[in-house]
């Protein structure tokens, strides 16, 4: 069976979002837009629809302005949405304001297992640049102890470690490492990196 493909894009304008278009012919198109909807928008809008009509299925998300957070976690959710065996995400993040393509990668990062590709583009946007599949990288047991650090309330750790069947000593050893990794602060409470990471 032969495999189709999403495009997740950043956009603001046309030309960026071509080279990821025309090198992975994707089946459907997600544009992912902050900033305001003004004339030169519904434009370069308009000239997608024009110029592709036939050529995939077109779905416009508007995206959170300057929440890191927020985009991150609608972009897990639209990766998991239409990631399945037959079907590829290829995210490209050519366009768009720097904290959507931030908050999008961050959102890739929390499912690299998911992720096709991720893309940019060339400088003179002929062509696009593979980026890594990076991830947060955390052991299960260190993602087990994050969540209920995250929603721990007045439990301290040593009751977080019982709730594990963990040692607190190899409780605070991961803390600490999370810590210095920055997903927790010194008192061991959740930054936002480390709600980044439990997306």
């Amino acid at each position: 069976m032969e495999k189709t493909a999403t495009l997740i894009a950043t956009f603001w304008n046309v030309k960026p979002f071509l080279p990821a278009v025309l090198k992975f012919a994707p089946r459907k198109v997600i544009l992912l837009i902050a900033g305001p909807d003004d004339k030169s928008m519904e434009a370069n809008l308009d000239a997608v629809r024009t110029t592709f009509k036939d050529t995939f299925a077109l779905e416009k998300v508007r995206m959170p302005m300057d929440d890191i957070y927020e985009q991150a976690k609608k972009t897990v959710e639209l990766i998991d949405r239409e990631a399945t065996p037959e079907n590829l995400v290829v995210v490209s993040v050519g366009g768009g304001w720097k904290t959507l393509t931030n908050g999008v990668l961050y959102g890739c990062y929390a499912r690299p297992q998911r992720v096709y590709r991720i893309v940019s583009n060339t400088k003179n946007l002929d062509g696009v640049i593979e980026l890594p599949r990076l991830s947060y990288n955390l052991t299960p047991a260190k993602k087990a102890i994050l969540m209920k650090v995250a929603g721990r309330g007045s439990k301290s750790i040593a009751e977080i470690a019982s709730e594990l069947h963990r040692s607190r000593a190899m409780t605070y050893a991961y803390l600490r490492e999370m810590r210095d990794d920055g997903y927790v602060d010194e008192s061991f409470a959740v930054t936002d990196a480390g709600k980044l990471a439990l997306l």
